[in-house]
């Protein structure tokens, strides 16, 4: 029986070195802890996180990828330490081979060993596929990515109150050639011109809006609102959504909402608004009483005798405050008259020109109080608005002006832009009406063939069409306008309650963080299941069988004649699988490695603790 060999009692691993590892799971663990409760708490970020996240994409994901693989190793790093200390801890009370231990030792270095048998290999291969698993998953729970999130606040609607000391604003009339007093204010600023005379200080704007009022597609109209904020109603807009992109979002007094909504961030809005459906029917009087009457003409340099004319007469609901105009058979006033309870344009046109079709169209508008669902896509700067029945709140009448006077001067900005553009050459107003039958045309699939001589093309439901639309398209505007003046010159405003979605920015995907917390929950059960079976790897010694030069240190100290005489027919291949069934003891009392002698039925080993003798039976040896 071999004797064991004097040499100094083998130290134990220090306390620092054990407490080495639990700090390298503190770290992550800490991380992953607060990663998981900013997940549960719907945290979300919309400045400086979010701004990076979008324009600092590459910075981003460099940061990412390194801290992701520190951690990455952190964990690794407390894998291989309890690898290290088990093989250590075991083969001070049980024999292992060769080849179990340049298994251990590939687990424990995180390297691939192509001398190890298959099996083993594969093992192998598996560990080190999955080791890589955690840093691929810290990246993807701590890298910002774009989500969106949701907040209850408010947007201002325009309040339109008779009593109110700023209700002549939107109350009284305005017509050409009239000093209008405060009417005439105005609001100039990157999102446009903001009045209460849209006849007046609108009118390219509006006039578009009645050229383009129908598409030439069976698709919905796209209808651009009254300013520069960009917004464009998909169809209809019925005068709602007047203050969108003009004043921001905000929170009611004493109510608890987001804030930190940043208007760049914003995505999709819904809210309600009360309004009027308008609804518009056009048809041909052939008994108006609507006509010119010439009151002379006059010699104009450069265009010759020019007609002068008196537009008058009644419209079925009572007489109209009439107007001068002038042209040469270019004249076209839409005569209003708002009696009776009733609100009525008539056409006049003069002589045989070109706007002949349009004389003797007399139309009706109705304005129905209603309550709207507006729907905003801040991204795609569309609104869309639908006609809702109920939304569950009673909390204002449907009417916003019951004294009527606001739907009376919306009403009457046609009749005073009519007057305003008719010029001696061509009448700008009637021409925005043809170009809209022009699109109705087109719409029924049908070609247009214009013949500048003779008169506007179109069937006469096509031109009745084409009336009706823009009518109601440039009504809706008109009272957008009113709206946005209302909200922003008079600031008087009736919150609607709102819930926005906006792009945020987060750390990770929520799928990721509970992976990345239940992976390190698992390492940390681990590790403490360790903790207590080995009383904090109390007989861990610091010898690391893994080290090369520890190995051929510990093989030295126990100068083993029966691993020399193993080694005589050993020719150095690594993959030799008879040279890996050689059976190794670590000696705990020093630091020395022997083998097993296959003949040898007990072996007596050192105590660290008193270099006492002990004697320990091995285990059943395979040949």
């Amino acid at each position: 029986m071999p004797k064991p060999p004097t040499a100094h009692v083998a130290a134990t691993e220090t306390i620092s070195a054990k407490l080495q590892i639990v700090a390298a799971l503190a770290i992550p663990t800490l991380i992953s802890t607060v990663n998981l409760g900013l997940t549960a708490s719907s945290w979300h970020s919309t400045g400086s996180i979010y701004n990076a996240a979008i324009y600092h994409r590459s910075s981003i994901q460099f940061c990412v990828q390194i801290l992701s693989s520190i951690l990455g190793a952190l964990q690794l790093y407390v894998v291989s330490s309890v690898i290290r200390f088990r093989a250590n801890i075991h083969l001070q009370h049980n024999e292992t081979t060769l080849d179990r231990l340049k298994l251990l030792s590939a687990l424990w270095s995180a390297r691939f060993d192509s001398d190890l048998p298959r099996s083993s290999a594969v093992l192998l291969c598996l560990f080190l596929a999955a080791v890589q698993i955690p840093a691929a998953i810290w990246a993807s729970s701590i890298s910002p990515v774009l989500t969106t999130a949701e907040a209850n606040v408010a947007i201002a609607t325009p309040h339109f109150d008779a009593s109110s000391s700023l209700a002549d604003l939107w109350s009284q009339g305005c017509r050409p050639g009239s000093a209008c007093g405060n009417q005439t204010q105005i609001g100039q600023s990157s999102a446009g011109t903001i009045t209460y005379l849209p006849w007046k200080s609108l009118t390219g704007l509006a006039i578009d809006v009645i050229a383009q009022a129908s598409s030439r597609t069976t698709s919905a109209p796209n209808r651009t609102k009254l300013d520069r904020t960009g917004f464009t109603y998909r169809g209809r807009s019925y005068g709602v959504g007047s203050t969108l992109g003009l004043l921001p979002l905000f929170c009611r007094e004493g109510d608890d909402c987001d804030l930190g909504v940043n208007v760049v961030n914003l995505k999709t809005s819904t809210f309600f608004e009360n309004g009027y459906d308008t609804n518009v029917n056009c048809m041909f009087n052939a008994s108006s009483e609507l006509n010119l009457v010439q009151q002379g003409n006059v010699d104009v340099p450069g265009a010759g005798s020019v007609d002068v004319w008196q537009a008058t007469g009644s419209l079925p609901n009572g007489n109209w405050d009439s107007f001068p105009t002038w042209g040469k058979s270019t004249e076209c006033v839409m005569a209003a008259n708002d009696a009776e309870g009733r609100y009525l344009y008539g056409f006049i046109t003069a002589g045989d020109g070109y706007y002949t079709r349009l004389n003797t169209i007399q139309c009706e508008v109705n304005f129905l109080p209603a309550r709207f669902q507006v729907d905003v896509d801040f991204l795609e700067k569309s609104i869309n608005v639908t006609k809702t029945a109920s939304d569950n709140s009673t909390s204002s009448p449907l009417d916003i002006d019951p004294s009527g006077k606001l739907r009376s001067n919306i009403f009457m900005q046609l009749s005073y832009m009519s007057v305003t553009l008719t010029t001696l050459y061509t009448s700008l107003f009637a021409n925005a009406f043809h170009n809209n039958i022009v699109n109705v045309i087109a719409r029924d699939g049908n070609s247009v063939t214009e013949d500048p001589s003779s008169s506007i093309p179109g069937t006469n439901d096509e031109i009745l069409a084409g009336i009706q639309e823009s009518i109601e398209a440039s009504l809706d505007a008109f009272a957008g306008a009113f709206g946005a003046a209302q909200s922003m010159l008079a600031q008087e405003i009736t919150p609607a309650d709102t819930k926005v979605e906006f792009s945020v920015a987060k750390f990770g995907e929520t799928s990721y963080v509970y992976g990345s917390f239940l992976f390190n929950a698992v390492l940390i059960l681990l590790v403490t299941v360790e903790l207590v079976l080995t009383r904090f790897w109390r007989r861990a010694l610091k010898f690391n069988i893994f080290d090369v030069k520890s190995a051929i240190m510990a093989v030295a100290s126990a100068h083993d004649e029966g691993l020399a005489e193993e080694a005589k027919s050993w020719n150095g291949d690594g993959s030799d699988l008879e040279v890996g069934k050689i059976r190794l003891w670590l000696q705990r009392g020093i630091p020395a490695l022997t083998t097993v002698n296959r003949v040898q039925s007990r072996m007596y080993l050192l105590r660290s603790e008193t270099s006492e003798q002990h004697e320990m039976m091995p285990g059943t040896m395979d040949n």
